[in-house]
């Protein structure tokens, strides 16, 4: 399933609203996921994870775990919801639009 997807993350601890990112996924032609995190000075980071790393929970979800994150993928119609586990207890989480 290859797609680009983009949307905005949130990142809370409990209910608190801490800071909001641009997101962008690509899912390549092998099923391998980039994860890139955009501030407002430039790019976070890009977190890479291959197919062999993913985890199918049900038909369209999937979860990884990568430098001490835990990665959750659901995969609807036109959209995906990610949700990160952050190493530092906040929750990172958003629906991403699909674009092409």
């Amino acid at each position: 399933m290859k797609a680009d997807m983009k949307g905005v993350l949130n990142t809370t601890q409990n209910t608190r609203q801490l800071i909001t990112n641009k997101c962008t996924v690509i899912v390549d032609e092998f099923g391998s996921i980039a994860i890139t995190i955009e501030e407002d000075n430039g790019y976070e980071g890009v977190t890479n994870i291959s197919e062999e790393e993913l985890i199918q929970t049900s038909d369209n979800s999937y979860t990884a775990s990568k430098n001490g994150k835990r990665y959750s993928f659901v995969f609807n119609d036109g959209y995906m919801t990610l949700t990160i586990e952050n190493t530092d207890n906040t929750t990172s989480n958003g629906l991403l639009s699909k674009v092409n």
